[in-house]
C-alpha cells in the first residue's frame, strides 16, 4: 500500500513539474501584424494620395512567457496592384517591448480604380518563426478610388458667389481643374526645379484658359498663373526649389479664376539627398 501511495505522489509531482515547464515555454509566435489600414478609410473621389498605416505587436509574452524586447525587425509595405509589385515603404522596428505595439505609415500616390497593398514585418524571418506563425506577420488591403465626376450645374437657377450670382448657363459652360501633378514624382531636392502639369476636365476654349497657381511656401515658388492653350486640356509650369530651401511638405494649388470649384492641390516633399 505504501508503495502505491509513493508512486501516486511521484506521478503528481512529475505532472506538476511538466505543467510548470510548459507554462514557461517560449512561444513560437513572436511578432504579429495587428492591423493594416488606410487613412482615410473611405477614399474620396479624385483622391491622389492616402496614408497606409501598419501596426505590429510583440507577442513574446504570450502563453505566460516572460517576453523580451524586439529590435532590428524590417517592416515593408508593397503595392501589388497595378503590377509590377513595388516597394512603397521600408522601416525598422526597434525597442518594441513585450506586449507593446508600434505603428508606421507611408503616404502613397493613388489614382482612380482598384489598388492592392500588402504589409509584412520580419520578411526575412530573422526570428525563426515556424511557417504557421510567420503567416501572422502579413496583412493585405484593397482600396477603391472613385472617379471624380466633372463639375455640373446646381439644382437652382443661380449660385451665390460673393456678392454676385452665377447663372446655371455659365456653370454648364464652365471648366474646372481636374488635377495638378508634379514630375517625376512628389519629391523635390533644393537646387533642382520640378515640372508640374495642370489638367482640365474639358479642352480650353478659343481664347485659352488661365489657371491661377499658389504655393504654401514663401521660398518655394510657382508662377502666379499658367494658360492652357486653346483646344488643349493640359499646361505645364515649373516650380523653383532654391538652394537652402527648408525640408518639409509644400502644397501647390491650382484653380480657374472665378470658378465655384475648389482648388486642386498636390503635396510636394522637399528633402536633402545624401
Amino acid at each position: 500500500m505504501r508503495s502505491m501511495t509513493n508512486s501516486a505522489t511521484l506521478l503528481a509531482a512529475l505532472a506538476l513539474a511538466a505543467g510548470s515547464a510548459s507554462a514557461q515555454k517560449v512561444p513560437l509566435d513572436k511578432i504579429v501584424m495587428e492591423s493594416f489600414v488606410s487613412e482615410p478609410a473611405q477614399i474620396p473621389p479624385g483622391a491622389t494620395q492616402v496614408v497606409l498605416r501598419a501596426t505590429v505587436k510583440n507577442v513574446t509574452n504570450s502563453n505566460l512567457a516572460a517576453g523580451y524586447v524586439l529590435n532590428g525587425l524590417k517592416l515593408r509595405i508593397f503595392r501589388t496592384q497595378p503590377t509590377p509589385e513595388i516597394l512603397e515603404m521600408e522601416t525598422t522596428i526597434n525597442n518594441l517591448a513585450a506586449g507593446a505595439t508600434q505603428s508606421a505609415g507611408a503616404r502613397v500616390n493613388v489614382g482612380p480604380g482598384v489598388r492592392k497593398y500588402r504589409a509584412v514585418v520580419d520578411p526575412d524571418n530573422t526570428l525563426h518563426e515556424p511557417l504557421q506563425q510567420s503567416l501572422n506577420n502579413e496583412r493585405r488591403i484593397e482600396l477603391t478610388v472613385p472617379v471624380e465626376a466633372p463639375p455640373g450645374p446646381g439644382p437652382v437657377a443661380g449660385l451665390e458667389r460673393g456678392s454676385s450670382r452665377v447663372p446655371v448657363a455659365d456653370l454648364v459652360k464652365a471648366n474646372a481643374v481636374k488635377s495638378v501633378a508634379m514630375a517625376p514624382g512628389e519629391d523635390a531636392i533644393p537646387g533642382v526645379s520640378v515640372q508640374g502639369t495642370i489638367t482640365l476636365y474639358s479642352p480650353a476654349g478659343p481664347s485659352g484658359q488661365p489657371v491661377s497657381l499658389s504655393s504654401s511656401s514663401d521660398s518655394i515658388r510657382v508662377p502666379p498663373s499658367v494658360t492652357v492653350a486653346p483646344g488643349s486640356s493640359t499646361a505645364n509650369f515649373t516650380m523653383v526649389v532654391p538652394r537652402g530651401a527648408s525640408t518639409g511638405r509644400v502644397t501647390v494649388s491650382a484653380v480657374i479664376p472665378g470658378s465655384v470649384s475648389l482648388p486642386k492641390t498636390v503635396v510636394i516633399e522637399v528633402f536633402y539627398s545624401n
